[in-house]
């Protein structure tokens, strides 16, 4: 199960958490984005950011995700992608964890910038009276390749999914920067099909 949440994880700091897919699944889902402070331009204030995701059930530990987005202020086009290993189920004994492996191609006011990432993050489905709630937490660690120079970048990631019906799927999703990353805050559509 990979969202469109979590840094490609979900968000203009690309999936921050993935949710896993059964294999031969698939979701597609949407994810706007508004960014309030950026190590990539420090000056440029707020901006917005959408992404478009697709996520597939690769085997029963993996899945893969794709995406696309756009945004302005400090970002331009990104194009990403990566692998979910979830290795711990959730399940009664308690919450799931894995690790996501991603990377992506971003265009940034001063160039193009490529990010390879490691996602770790735990979660845990909880059962309401109304609606099964997925909370999260992630740390999405990206190195940054632009302009011959290289920096790393760390975020705190929380949020949730709401699991409306088996095919609908809403989220939201808090990034803080830790080091020299984006503080954002998202929300997001997707569909399983």
């Amino acid at each position: 199960m990979i969202s469109l949440l979590l840094p490609l994880l979900a968000t203009a700091e690309l999936l921050n958490l993935p949710r896993w897919i059964p294999q031969h699944s698939f979701s597609l889902g949407l994810e706007p984005t508004v960014i309030f402070a950026s190590h990539l331009a420090p000056t440029s204030g707020v901006g917005t950011a959408i992404k478009l995701q697709w996520v597939h059930g690769y085997t029963d530990l993996s899945n893969v995700m794709l995406n696309i987005g756009t945004g302005n202020g400090p970002y331009g086009w990104q194009l990403g992608g990566g692998m979910t290993f979830d290795f711990f189920a959730d399940n009664q004994n308690g919450p799931g964890a894995g690790l996501a492996l991603t990377a992506r191609f971003l265009r940034l006011p001063s160039g193009l910038s490529f990010e390879p990432a490691l996602v770790p993050y735990v979660h845990k489905t909880l059962k309401t009276n109304s609606i099964p709630i997925e909370p999260y937490l992630a740390v999405p660690t990206n190195l940054s390749l632009s302009n011959g120079r290289y920096s790393t970048l760390v975020t705190l990631v929380l949020g949730s999914y709401f699991h409306h019906t088996q095919t609908l799927v809403t989220s939201c999703e808090l990034g803080v920067s830790l080091s020299n990353a984006t503080t954002y805050f998202s929300g997001g559509l997707t569909y399983y099909h």
